[in-house]
């Protein structure tokens, strides 16, 4: 189960990249788009949305990990050495 842990870790670090980089691409095309009204809204995000935006990521991949993994074992293992192809 640890193995599964640190796997869930490093295989999410893409989330730790994207949320950012989104949300700094989102913020210009906002300020782009809005800019030229009178009374535009300015663009917020509040912090604990980035969180729970990466836990949703984290919860998604283990539930997805989960299955599959739960599927896979379903598998006898002689079907699947031989099958290599």
């Amino acid at each position: 189960m640890r193995r599964f842990r640190i796997r869930i870790i490093f295989q999410n670090m893409p989330n730790y990249v994207t949320i950012p980089v989104s949300n700094g691409i989102i913020s210009v095309i906002w300020k782009e788009m809005l800019g030229d009204y009178a009374g535009w809204l300015p663009y917020y995000v509040p912090k604990i949305t980035f969180v729970k935006m990466f836990a949703a990521g984290l919860v998604t991949y283990g539930a997805v990990a989960l299955f599959q993994m739960h599927r896979i074992k379903k598998i006898p293992m002689t079907d699947a050495l031989k099958n290599t192809e």
